[in-house]
């Protein structure tokens, strides 16, 4: 196991005993706990209570007990032992209730029928107000008539809803955003904020060219809340890349933005083309869906694509633990994570400085259309008549299928010649779809 993904693993550990919902002790601690590992994080804060136009930041619930008995006091479940027994922001409740009453106060997953699933509909649906338990589909299907002691005890309270926030100054002011949500569960999304955490200690120690903001969410709110009352950031904002399940799942993806076609698009499906050969690409609307729908808004309209493995069948469910993760796919993600920053601080236009092609054999820059017909073909005939002054390096190898470095590595021969200049890139948002 590399370093690296010791830490990240290590860290998921600490975390994720954590009962970290949306606004809640839980969450209050991890955040507590990432300040003692990154003093340099700054925790945006909101009360409960606190209005940003629809939305109102939610009052902090906590678990006391939950537990699930026969009739004659013989415990079934436990919250001590099955973390998930209560569904989040749950209405408190204790009582007797038949089999039928509780089959339809429960939520169950068919496709995982041992464990218990996270319900999140009562944290996040206003309307919705009921006492819920998640519970085994094994345990529903075979379910006795009951009847059954119930007992749900929670405290509800004004709290904090928090935003965790690294930031990392560059030579612009120009910002590339990576976001992750720290609720919920292990490889959903621990891990994309360990892969981003772990992603800024390697980007603190480099000389920049943008600046890099690393955003940690409770989902939802926590995005809605913050892009309210940064909107001087975001407009500086050139792109943010959501990091999500990058752990345990079948295949990495891209999800793209909306266009599709902005840089950190572009940036992304370069790194992940040139570091897992294959590239795996889901639309804005497929895959696991989180905060990048909040950037995408149309009133906010930060192009964000997203990373994540599609699909892992633990998703949601009290399956999704610490050891599903694996280190090696973790350290995938980072390795992609680094070269998309890599190719986003690269990226520049070339352009020719002459009227007139240079002679490339005068420069050694001529590959022999005999002895070197593929290269002569993708160097010298694609990408150097696709080299306009507005094509980027990027693009350019995004139009070749060459490597971003390999088109580097050439052009800047000619750059060394002064056959060419290199201007800076201008940020491209791409079209809405």
């Amino acid at each position: 196991m590399t370093e690296s993904a010791r830490r990240m693993i290590e860290l998921t550990r600490q975390l994720s005993p954590l009962p970290r919902l949306l606004v809640s002790r839980g969450l209050d601690r991890a955040f507590e706990l990432l300040q003692e590992h990154f003093p340099d994080m700054v925790v945006h804060a909101w009360a409960s209570g606190e209005a940003r136009e629809d939305w109102v930041a939610p009052l902090s619930w906590n678990l006391v007990r939950g537990e699930l008995r026969h009739v004659d006091g013989g415990l079934i479940y436990s919250s001590v032992e099955h973390p998930l027994l209560v569904v989040p922001y749950s209405q408190p409740f204790s009582g007797l209730v038949s089999g039928e009453e509780l089959a339809a106060h429960a939520s169950t997953r068919p496709d995982r029928p041992h464990a218990f699933c996270l319900e999140h509909r009562l944290a996040y649906n206003y309307r919705l107000k009921d006492w819920r338990l998640s519970l085994p589909h094994d345990f529903l299907s075979n379910l006795p008539e009951g009847p059954f002691h119930v007992l749900i005890e929670t405290e509800v309270e004004p709290g904090t809803l928090r935003v965790g926030e690294l930031f990392l100054p560059g030579e612009s002011d120009a910002v590339v955003c990576f976001s992750a949500h720290i609720d919920e569960l292990c490889n959903d999304d621990l891990s994309g904020c360990v892969v981003g955490l772990e992603l800024f200690r390697w980007l603190s120690g480099r000389k920049r060219k943008h600046s890099y903001q690393l955003l940690l969410f409770p989902e939802l709110f926590g995005a809605l809340f913050w892009a309210y009352d940064n909107r001087g950031i975001l407009a500086r904002t050139v792109g943010m890349l959501n990091l999500e399940a990058l752990g345990a799942g079948e295949r990495l993806c891209m999800k793209r933005s909306l266009s599709g076609d902005s840089d950190v698009d572009n940036a992304l499906r370069l790194a992940l083309r040139e570091e897992n050969a294959a590239l795996n690409e889901l639309g804005f609307f497929e895959g696991y869906g989180n905060d990048e729908r909040v950037f995408m808004w149309p009133g906010v309209n930060v192009p964000s694509p997203a990373l994540q493995r599609f699909p892992f069948p633990e998703y949601h469910t009290s399956d999704d633990v610490p050891d599903l993760l694996s280190p090696e796919m973790m350290d995938n993600a980072l390795r992609v994570c680094r070269h998309f920053v890599g190719i986003l601080e690269d990226d520049a236009v070339p352009a020719f400085t002459g009227m007139l092609p240079p002679w490339l054999t005068k420069w050694g820059l001529y590959y022999d259309q005999t002895q070197e017909k593929h290269m002569a073909g993708k160097f010298n005939n694609e990408l150097l008549f696709s080299v306009d002054g507005v094509n980027s390096l990027a693009e350019l190898a995004s139009l070749t299928g060459l490597r971003f470095s390999a088109v580097k590595d050439y052009l800047d021969k000619f750059v060394q010649h002064g056959l060419m200049t290199y201007s800076p890139k201008p940020p491209t948002q791409g079209r809405r779809a």
